[in-house]
């Protein structure tokens, strides 16, 4: 099995980068980095972004949101958020995941802009505590 050709793109981060109207929504996807077994919002591990325009006809089936999924509603798509999309397992809850794993006998759904926030946070504070 080559893993680098199928494992790109089994999970991809997906922002909501710009609300153009109420009918067009620009999303940024980047793709897992090849070879990857546990992750977390570590930008070196997501490829380069690619820009995908949709509509609330096409959002779902872009985003990859599985079909049991009813969320998120297309009105409820903010400039900002951050979303998991793809092959992969929580570790820890769901609410507070320690990290992520790939696995390719799930496919889940995700928003993380709020561990993105807390990532930059604590980032943030280590950069201070070095410059004291």
């Amino acid at each position: 099995m080559d893993s680098g050709k199928k494992q790109k793109g089994l999970v991809r981060r997906i922002t909501v980068d710009e609300k153009l109207s109420e009918t067009l929504i620009r999303l940024l996807s980047s793709p897992l980095t090849a070879g990857k077994s546990f992750f977390s919002n570590n930008e070196k591990k997501w490829g380069d972004e690619v820009e995908m325009w949709v509509t609330s006809d096409t959002y779902k089936k872009e985003m990859g949101i599985p079909p049991k999924e009813d969320l998120p509603k297309w009105n409820d798509l903010k400039e900002g958020q951050v979303y998991l999309s793809g092959h992969f397992e929580i570790v820890g809850k769901r609410e507070s995941p320690e990290k992520f794993k790939v696995n390719t006998k799930v496919k889940d759904f995700l928003q993380i802009d709020e561990f993105v926030k807390k990532d930059i946070k604590e980032l943030y504070f280590k950069v201070l505590k070095k410059g004291k």
